[in-house]
């Protein structure tokens, strides 16, 4: 069905020994949607898009999605030496669905190479990944996600130490993802982007805090609940006070 979610996470819980990671989770992602997953260090944010991928175990509820998932991971600072180029790094995201034995076919390559001028990295296809900036990686992380041409797309911070062009990329490939249907659930730090970006924002802190549009998930109350601290208004932006600050 058209208007079925594209995912369904009924009270997850996931504990790793004696830490409870997540605490009974809950929240319906729909079809078409930017979905901004926003919280603390710890929050839970790596967990609940490991749980959405199928690579986490639940300790208690349900992670239910309908279609094909992808993920692109958050990006290290090193292991970029391997003799592998743009274009083939791409190409990985063919594997998934072809399987990693068989030879990839043409219109896989040319998936990816469509996905690399997405965005902006066409003309560095042939260069080793260990010569591009951490922008550019990123950018080829990205390449090889949309090759997945997964029905939910799940980007572990992707904007982390962005440089310009990948933010303008990256934005322009959100709004082509949501027209054709599918779910993009990106975890960010960052509540200016996930404000003016965002269909929907989960604010999470091990649990949710708060879930649905950004002008709602993201007020005051709710992210002092979620960051343990006080939120100021300066000149109608909301910023996260240090802990022991006190307005006057």
């Amino acid at each position: 069905m058209a208007d079925a979610p594209r995912a369904v996470v009924d009270e997850l819980t996931v504990a790793f020994g004696a830490r409870r990671a997540l605490d009974r989770v809950s929240m319906e992602l729909p079809r078409g949607a930017v979905v901004g997953l926003i919280g603390p260090n710890g929050a839970g944010k790596t967990t609940l898009l490991r749980a959405l991928l199928g690579t986490v175990r639940p300790t208690a509820g349900t992670v239910d999605v309908h279609g094909t998932t992808g993920f692109l991971p958050q990006l290290g600072p090193g292991g970029w030496d391997f003799p592998l180029s743009a274009a083939d790094i791409a190409l990985q995201g063919a594997y998934r669905r072809a399987g990693w034995l068989r030879r990839p076919a043409a219109a896989d390559r040319d998936r990816a190479a469509a996905a690399l001028a997405a965005v902006g990295m066409a003309q560095h296809a042939r260069r080793q990944v260990g010569q591009l900036s951490a922008g550019q990686r990123q950018r080829v992380l990205l390449a090889r996600a949309l090759v997945q041409e997964a029905d939910l797309l799940l980007l572990d911070e992707p904007l982390s130490g962005a440089d310009a062009p990948t933010e303008a990329a990256f934005s322009g490939i959100l709004g082509r993802l949501r027209d054709e249907g599918r779910t993009v659930v990106v975890s960010s730090h960052d509540l200016a982007w996930a404000s003016a970006r965002c269909d929907l924002v989960c604010l999470l802190a091990g649990h949710v805090v708060a879930f649905g549009p950004p002008a709602e998930a993201l007020d005051a109350a709710c992210l002092a609940a979620a960051y343990g601290g006080q939120v100021v208004d300066v000149g109608g932006v909301l910023v996260l006070a240090p802990e022991g600050h006190h307005a006057h």
